[in-house]
């Protein structure tokens, strides 16, 4: 799917907005069309379509024909990270539906790519050299989801990448920084890198292999979903004022608390779920061509844009059933 060109299938007169953009939302050509695809096809395969039967089986078909050219490209760029992270876990998923011997080739192309981009200290990139969180749980999360459909994922790794995730947490609060060293530089730890931090452990069949694990879930579960945007004036790390977002609406930290704790159980969803629809009810859209989506607010959200946030936001309502608790 394009994610800044989707407009263009919009009736005359009756025209969307919410184009992806950079990745802090600059307005530059988005480069994560293999994201908000891979976002896209995961939600069409969770409602019961497949390339070949249901009501979305066409661009499903072309979705994953898409993303199959996605996990061929081998390039060491932060973008790149997001786009093969995120095709290699839509086209495991599909694997994992169809069982499609022409499916694991490809799984196994991106399972490699993102193997051969882990760094040293057993993270992924966040500045050249530097493994980040966010970056390293999306490679993680993919790389669970290819075993979970039955692609082999050597040990060291993910022992590596489990160790980094460990390493990054503040004791104290359950958050997470984004890479070593990031609040000298004014990047204090945060509950959108807990979530998506306990996404890749449940993934990977790990969430009860870290004593952190009762901090993380507190600090993910802390506030209940509210869609509703609010900014405050503050000072940012460099001394100059600026308009920051507050409150509570992030649908990428969403994303990931819905899919962390739905792999820890359902009761541990249970309680947090509820605000979660509720928010989601709020925040659909009900009227002309935005009918269906969710407008692009929140953390991350001008990255990708509406196609990025509606995938999102459709796989939160299908985290109950999407994955079973456990490896």
């Amino acid at each position: 799917l394009d994610a800044d060109g989707f407009m263009k299938h919009d009736p005359d007169g009756a025209k969307t907005d919410g184009a992806g953009g950079g990745h802090h939302g600059e307005r530059v050509p988005c480069p994560y069309d293999g994201v908000t695809t891979a976002l896209a096809v995961m939600a069409w395969l969770a409602s019961g379509s497949t390339p070949v039967s249901g009501p979305y089986a066409e661009p499903v078909a072309r979705g994953i024909g898409f993303l199959r050219k996605v996990v061929a490209v081998r390039s060491g760029g932060f973008d790149s990270i997001w786009n093969t992270a995120f095709a290699t876990h839509a086209l495991a998923d599909a694997y994992a539906v169809t069982r499609d011997p022409a499916l694991r080739s490809p799984v196994e192309r991106g399972v490699a790519t993102l193997l051969a981009g882990q760094l040293a200290d057993g993270g992924w990139r966040y500045f050249p050299g530097v493994g980040g969180v966010p970056s390293t749980s999306c490679a993680a999360v993919a790389l669970g989801a290819a075993r979970r459909a039955g692609v082999a994922i050597p040990r060291e790794p993910v022992e590596k990448l489990l160790a980094f995730l460990d390493a990054r947490v503040d004791p104290g609060t359950g958050r997470s920084e984004y890479h070593a060293g990031a609040e000298r530089l004014g990047y204090t730890p945060t509950v959108r890198n807990a979530a998506s931090a306990l996404a890749a452990r449940g993934m990977l069949g790990a969430l009860r292999d870290t004593a952190k694990l009762g901090a993380q879930v507190a600090a993910i579960t802390k506030r209940a979903p509210r869609w509703k945007i609010e900014f405050k004036k503050l000072k940012a790390p460099d001394g100059t004022m600026r308009e920051f977002q507050i409150g509570n609406l992030d649908p990428y930290a969403w994303y990931f608390t819905a899919l962390a704790l739905s792999l820890h159980g359902r009761s541990k969803l249970k309680g947090w779920y509820g605000g979660l629809q509720a928010a989601l009810r709020k925040g659909q859209r009900k009227d002309g061509s935005f009918k269906g989506s969710w407008d692009p607010l929140g953390n991350y959200s001008d990255s990708g844009g509406r196609v990025f946030v509606t995938g999102m936001c459709a796989l939160m309502l299908q985290a109950p059933y999407r994955y079973a608790p456990g490896p």
